[in-house]
């Protein structure tokens, strides 16, 4: 380590500094991130204030990591519990490998310990972060098991941008809209022209908080570990300005009875054109099965991914069979992505739990890509 930090809570004077820092990992506009920001902590429907750990160095910003307010409910009687999710780990380019991430999420952890928290958790960390994270103490509780489907003409546009991509010169333009198919540079070109399927399955830009939490309500809760889904939940999630969204909904007698989420990115620094099933909920296979195959044959996606781990053994058939394969088999063999859990305080990881229920194993979660920010 060469030089300690500061380390201290966010502060609204700092905020305009995070927007820069994260033209690293958000967007390269600073504007884009600010609204990000306010969106994401300040909007936040559980959130008092910002839960934020900034690194000073010479008071200027070099490091921060963010835990944005969650809600979870477990058992039966479902009993709801606060867990701040982690997430937003930046640090400046010529502060990195000189330990301000391991400074800061000491710092964070015994903060987090003080204000009352037991656990946090963490669902959509990089590799990078994952392998720092268990280093620090953070625990798997199962990967999340993403599938990929890939249109054939996507497939041929990637070995071209491949190709260019190792090329003198041309590798500046490697990513350049022209060599993008037209399902990669308008994701939802095909599902907007569909405009609906039939009578049972309409096709929105717009979500519908109240009815979808309503029917997340009424179908009932097994017990395990889920994220809550109210109507104030879902009408900010659904306001994420990072993320276009589009909403398939299926009725039966005039009420719904499923439906179906897909978002793809509005602004990032990847360039992928990845169209990702944020939320799929019904009131039987049926439902579930016909809201899928609508997504698929409607959409027409460049690359259409799922979270695996939060789909019923019916609807992971109907995904094999429509030709959705691991999206990245190495990397799933080293365990990644998944979900990271830590304690707050030094219980052994076998005492991790929440509603007598233990946090490490994967068949106490249902979890789904909406509860993260992948999603």
């Amino acid at each position: 380590m060469s030089g300690a930090c500061e380390i201290i809570r966010y502060r609204p004077e700092y905020k305009d500094a995070v927007a820069q820092l994260q033209t690293a990992l958000w967007s390269p506009d600073p504007a884009a991130n600010r609204r990000y920001f306010e969106w994401k902590y300040e909007a936040n429907p559980w959130s008092v204030e910002p839960r934020i750990h900034l690194a000073l160095r010479a008071g200027r910003l070099v490091g921060m990591r963010g835990f944005y307010e969650s809600r979870w409910e477990i058992g039966s009687p479902a009993q709801t519990v606060s867990v701040p999710l982690a997430d937003d780990f930046a640090i400046a380019i010529g502060d990195r490998k000189r330990g301000v991430a391991t400074q800061i999420m000491q710092a964070a952890i015994a903060d987090l310990a003080d204000s009352g928290i037991d656990y946090v958790f963490s669902l959509s960390a990089g590799m990078v972060t994952m392998m720092g994270s268990l280093a620090l103490g953070w625990k798997s509780a199962g990967r999340v098991e993403p599938l990929a489907r890939r249109e054939p003409g996507a497939v041929r546009h990637a070995r071209v941008r491949e190709r260019i991509s190792r090329m003198p010169v041309l590798w500046r333009w490697a990513d350049a809209p022209i060599f993008r198919s037209a399902a990669e540079r308008r994701p939802f070109q095909a599902l907007d022209a569909a405009s609906s399927r039939g009578p049972s399955v309409a096709i929105a830009r717009e979500p519908r908080p109240e009815p979808m939490a309503e029917l997340v309500a009424e179908l009932g809760h097994d017990g395990r570990l889920r994220h809550v889904r109210s109507r104030e939940y879902l009408a900010w999630r659904f306001a994420n300005p990072m993320h276009d969204y589009r909403f398939l909904y299926a009725t039966r007698g005039g009420r719904l009875a499923g439906y179906l989420v897909l978002r793809a990115r509005t602004m990032s620094l990847d360039p992928t054109a990845r169209v990702c099933i944020s939320d799929l909920v019904g009131c039987d296979a049926r439902v579930r099965a016909e809201l899928l195959a609508t997504a698929i044959e409607a959409g027409r996606f460049a690359e259409l991914v799922a979270w695996a781990v939060s789909l019923a053994p019916d609807e992971r058939g109907l995904l094999r069979a429509r030709g959705f394969v691991p999206l990245d088999p190495e990397r799933d063999a080293r365990g990644w992505p998944c979900v990271l859990v830590r304690a707050t305080r030094g219980k052994h990881p076998s005492e991790w739990s929440l509603g007598a229920r233990p946090l490490l194993d994967p068949a106490g979660w249902d979890l789904r890509m909406l509860d993260s920010m992948a999603g």
